[in-house]
Order: structure tokens, then sequence, then C-alpha cells
């Protein structure tokens, strides 16, 4: 199974609880990929996973594991020591104190598997020609990236002391927000404007705004390219043919 490099997160929305994090598809997803990862390379989680076995006989890895608890066990570590979840009657997770150092492991990993992907926020907002309506807007997408920023870090960090027999003296400061985020609209065009044959072109969301969060790096697959770019002084645009506009962005 290939999993997708790229997160585009919602940029209308204000995060500000935990729930926003642990109940997202992206978690899920995100597990589903390490344990993929530990049932091919039989890692250290490998046997941390074989706790949440469901059904052996399952083909797909999301039927033989149970995702959920996995995820209950992380929201309920937000709260509480791993040592009060073993010794409660009221949760039924397997007892994992035998297996703290996998469980830090596990969140380790799931932390920097997040951080590994090309995170992006996107955020609809129409433009505007006033200057301090614009610098307005770009601050809120700020705001939205810095308290989705706070919440992973501050969840991350939470799970790892409760799961921790130790005091933890050090905790690491590192980038959980999105590294790009950008404010597009649907701008009306005239129609002695608009390019003959090219209508995808105005079915496509438009950046007005981008904001950066240093460090800003993106590692691509491949960044060699081959042969020679030939200057084109004839329309082309017309030549082309996109079927989904809705996952193009346009910069003007």
């Amino acid at each position: 199974m290939s999993y997708e490099r790229t997160v585009l997160i919602p940029g209308e929305v204000s995060y500000s609880n935990i729930s926003q994090i642990l109940n997202s598809s992206y978690l899920l997803e995100i597990i589903l990929e390490l344990i993929e990862d530990a049932e091919e390379t039989h890692n250290a989680l490998y046997p941390f996973f074989q706790l949440f076995l469901v059904d052996e006989s399952k083909q797909k890895v999301s039927e033989r594991y149970d995702l959920e608890q996995i995820r209950q066990l992380l929201l309920a570590l937000s709260i509480n020591s791993l040592d009060h979840l073993d010794e409660s009657s009221y949760f039924s997770f397997p007892k994992l104190s035998s297996h703290r150092e996998a469980l830090a492991i596990f969140v380790e990993d799931t932390f920097n598997l997040w951080r590994s992907k090309h995170r992006f926020m996107k955020k609809a907002d129409p433009f505007s020609h006033n200057s301090r309506t614009r610098i307005h807007k770009q601050i809120s997408l700020v705001k939205n990236n810095s308290d989705l920023k706070s919440l992973v870090l501050g969840v991350y960090r939470q799970i790892l002391v409760n799961i921790s027999a130790r005091r933890v003296k050090v905790l690491r400061q590192l980038p959980g927000g999105v590294q790009a985020g950008f404010i597009v609209d649907r701008p009306k065009f005239k129609a002695e404007t608009k390019i003959g044959n090219a209508d995808f072109l105005y079915n496509m969301e438009y950046v007005w705004s981008v904001v950066l969060e240093p460090p800003v790096i993106f590692y691509t697959y491949s960044n060699k390219r081959r042969g020679i770019f030939k200057v084109v002084d004839r329309p082309i645009l017309n030549k082309i043919n996109i079927d989904n506009p809705q996952d193009w962005l346009v910069f003007p």
C-alpha cells in the first residue's frame, strides 16, 4: 500500500481540543503506515502491535488490527498515566507496563512520521483590495497554524510524560504544524480576458497569499531534470486537458 506524502489541513478550523488531533483521519493513516512497516520489517514495534491483533485471517491491515483501540489508548494516555491504565478496571487495554519502551517508541514514531509529511494548510477566504483586511485574514491563518502546532506538541509531550516512569527533563521544541499555508479565492474573470479552450483555469482556486513556517523543506522523489526546455512562443494552455481542477491550485 502506498501512503500520501502530502497532508492538506483545513485552514478555516480553529484548533483547540486534543480530540481534533486524536480523532482525525490523519492519525489513523499514520498508525496504519507504522503497522504495515512493522509487519514488513519486524521492527521494535511489531510485538507491540501484536497486542492489538484481532483477526489474522483478514487481508487488510485495518481489519486485522483494532485501530480504534490504539486510538482510544492514545486518548486515555493524554489524560492518565500508563500505571493508572494498567491498574484501573475501567479500561480494557492490554497490560502495557512491560511494553513501556515500545509504547514510547510508537508515540515518537507517530510524531516523527507526521513531521516527515509535506504539511499544508488551505483556507478559502475572498481576496480584498483593502490591505488591512488582507493582513487580518493572514493573521487569522497564522493563528490557526500556531494553535495546531501547540496542540500537536502538547498532546505528544503529555502522552510521553504519562508513559514514562521517570520525570521527563528534556522536551523537544519541534515544528508540529504545517509548513505552508495558502489563502485561496475563486475570482471572477471578464469574458474578454479568458483564454480560449482553457476553461479548466477558471474552475480552480487561486492563491492570493502564502504564509510560510520556517524551516520549509520538501524532499521530492527526484531533483534531476533531463533534456532541454524549449522556448514556446505560441499559446499552449488551450492544449492542456485537466479533468480534476479541484485538485489543483493556481499561483498567479
